[in-house]
């Protein structure tokens, strides 16, 4: 299944924690570092590295780091206890969730705009196998 994020392997099931960070317009124009911590479970249905068809089920940690410019502070409230997990489709038809950047948008009452960041690295285990997307060191290992 393919996505604007590159091919879809597999559904999260994620608590995500924001950790916001005051900053200078320094940090490639942004005024705030925002750090996102995911953990949680995910269920395959094919395999990352191949696209075959497997069924894997197992834990997902992983971190992103954007930098914000906003015009308004961030308000925590503004994001649900739970954002919709449920796929929707789009008018094209095609099937999206709720993404990071709309939650960082609720964050920040609409205003937020990332500007720079963006280093990531996610670790999957399943059935002894461990996968890492890194954006720095590629991807590597297998969840079969």
């Amino acid at each position: 299944m393919s996505s604007t994020g590159g091919p879809v392997w597999a559904f999260d099931n994620l608590a995500v924690r924001f950790t916001v960070t005051p900053g200078s317009t320094g940090l490639d124009g942004g005024n705030y570092s925002v750090t996102i911590t995911d953990n949680g479970s995910f269920s395959a249905f094919a395999d990352p590295t191949t696209g075959d068809a497997i069924t894997a089920n197992g834990s997902v940690r992983g971190t992103i780091q954007y930098d914000v410019y906003s015009s308004t502070p961030p308000a925590p409230a503004n994001l649900p206890a739970q954002e919709p997990g449920d796929s929707t489709r789009d008018q094209a038809g095609i099937a999206s969730a709720v993404h990071t950047g709309e939650m960082l948008s609720q964050l920040f009452d609409g205003n937020a705009v990332i500007v720079g960041g963006g280093a990531y690295t996610f670790t999957y285990k399943a059935g002894g196998g461990t996968y890492v997307q890194d954006s720095v060191n590629g991807i590597s290992g297998d969840i079969r």
